[in-house]
């Protein structure tokens, strides 16, 4: 054989192991191979895209299982049970927010080796249990053993606890063991890693002996102010002038956050409301009959059984009323309150075709079953629909810009703040107006924006405009009135502390606001739930 046609062959048979490796990459070699990575095919593995079915989103690496936000929604039911006019839309955000701090969190802590030890965690429990586990205990022993951990004083008894688990805790009857063992797991994976972490944060803060003393100075400190409240708002509509391009302007600089309207799906349903009555078994069984006649009706109106009008007619019922669905999460999606919040709903709506029918779906008041009309794809508002919106907005911004130019056109020409007042029909002078630096005026309030100029301008200035809640202030500065300077040195060290407390609480929620902003998040909650 001679070498050409040894090249030659050697090319074939390179050829077909190349092949053959590509092939077993894209899983199609057959089920002994496996496919790439253990049966995944390398479209998949390298997809940016989500199984709605399998997770609701994603934040960061972690993809989010729709089990685990199931469980998370859970935990906030049960942690925000009695917070007023909570929405099931609520929860949901707070589940959702709960997982980004909880995936930023638990990243940290593996970085830097924040994990619980089992030696930690039992010096922890023995010297500082914390307030809920001490509740805990005097609750789960009071019936049983005359509150064995309640001191005489009413309060944890530190001693007698301690006492208990240097005798290995051999009087506690087993449930209360094992929910104390239940406890400490949530504490050594979840409590103690965060808290070590957001201690590590509170040493990050630093504050300056001159940043002490103004704080000092600002609090003792006081002042008496005239303040000029502008009320740019009323200023006279007609003064005003929107023109077609400013409109224009408006709305193409805001067409995808204010003017996109969001797709809707059209529906209408028929109800089999629950049904009350003072004889209990008799209501059970009358409730029955109406879900069995819901599952009935459901099976009915099928499409290729009758259609859903038909079955309507056959069973005599009628509509009880027609909804626009939106697939977020805000206003309820269009579900009638009394119906609950039931995302049932919403899925059904947007993962089916025009004319199909649901299931029974038992909500608040009753089964109900849903009929698909239409669905409206989501389209930009036409500008025409929302130019009394624009006009609004752009009326009150000129009324602002005019406010302050004539306010500034005065302080050119050197007016004093009470001719400035005098000649402004939309301004209220308040004279001698006393508090201190960093206190509460009653015109503004606690303001740092007024505390930072007061801070900065002499006895008989008046400031430059001040931009606060909707209002423009002016103030002019009558009196600083001096204080003991013996004060920086009795306070100091209370108000260091207080200052470096109050930013240590704020440093770790930073970071965590800061990381929450900037993580890579998918987010399609609303299409898998």
């Amino acid at each position: 054989m001679n070498m050409t046609t040894l090249r030659e062959k050697s090319k074939i048979f390179i050829i077909i192991v190349l092949s053959g490796f590509l092939l077993s990459l894209v899983g199609i070699m057959g089920s002994a191979g496996g496919g790439f990575l253990g049966g995944a095919s390398m479209t998949s593995f390298f997809s940016t895209t989500l199984n709605t079915n399998l997770y609701v989103g994603k934040v960061g690496d972690n993809k989010i299982t729709r089990n685990e936000f199931s469980i998370e929604l859970q935990n906030q039911r049960n942690t925000n049970q009695f917070q007023i006019n909570a929405t099931e839309s609520f929860y949901i955000g707070s589940a959702w927010n709960a997982i980004i701090r909880n995936t930023i969190t638990d990243e940290k802590i593996k970085d830097l080796n924040l994990q619980t030890q089992n030696n930690e965690l039992k010096k922890f429990l023995y010297f500082s249990p914390p307030a809920i586990l001490q509740n805990f205990l005097i609750d789960s022993t009071q019936n049983n053993v005359g509150s064995f951990f309640r001191s005489e004083d009413g309060k944890f008894d530190l001693e007698e606890y301690q006492f208990s688990i240097d005798n290995n805790l051999n009087w506690m009857p087993a449930e209360l063991i094992s929910s104390i063992a239940r406890y400490e797991n949530t504490l050594k994976k979840d409590y103690l890693p965060v808290e070590k972490l957001r201690n590590l944060y509170s040493k990050l803060v630093s504050v300056s002996n001159a940043h002490v003393n103004e704080s000092i100075v600002n609090s003792n400190t006081n002042c008496n102010i005239d303040i000029l409240s502008i009320e740019y708002s009323k200023i006279e509509d007609s003064l005003i002038n929107i023109s077609q391009s400013d409109i224009e302007e408006y709305y193409n600089d805001n067409k995808e956050d204010k003017f996109l309207a969001k797709e809707t799906v059209l529906l209408d349903y028929i109800i089999f409301e629950n049904i009350e009555n003072e004889d209990d078994s008799l209501e059970i069984m009358l409730n029955e009959d109406q879900k069995q006649l819901s599952i009935d009706f459901s099976l009915d109106s099928q499409p290729g059984i009758m259609t859903f009008n038909e079955a309507i007619q056959s069973y005599n019922l009628q509509i009880k009323d027609t909804v626009r669905i939106t697939e977020d999460f805000s206003n309820n999606s269009g579900i009638p309150l009394n119906m609950g919040y039931d995302r049932r709903i919403v899925r059904f709506a947007f993962d089916n075709s025009n004319e199909s029918v649901s299931d029974r779906i038992v909500t608040d008041n009753g089964n109900v079953i849903f009929h698909i009309i239409s669905r409206e794809k989501g389209e930009y508002q036409d500008m025409n629909e929302v130019v009394d919106e624009i006009t609004k907005i752009l009326v009150e911004e000129k009324k602002k810009e005019l406010a302050s130019s004539e306010i500034q056109l005065m302080l050119t020409n050197k007016s004093l703040i009470n001719e400035i007042a005098d000649n402004c029909t939309y301004c209220t002078l308040n004279e001698n107006e006393e508090s201190t630096i960093s206190g509460s005026f009653k015109t503004t309030g606690k303001n740092y924006k007024i505390m930072g100029v007061l801070s900065a301008i002499n006895e008989g200035e008046t400031s430059k405009l001040i931009d606060s809640n909707n209002i423009l202030y002016l103030l002019k500065l009558n009196k600083k009135y001096t204080f003991d300077t013996s004060t920086l040195t009795d306070e100091f060290d209370t108000s260091k502390d207080k200052i470096i407390n109050n930013l240590s609480r704020s440093v770790y929620n930073s970071w965590i606001n800061y990381m929450t902003e900037k993580i890579e998040k998918i987010d399609l909650r609303h299409k898998a739930i």
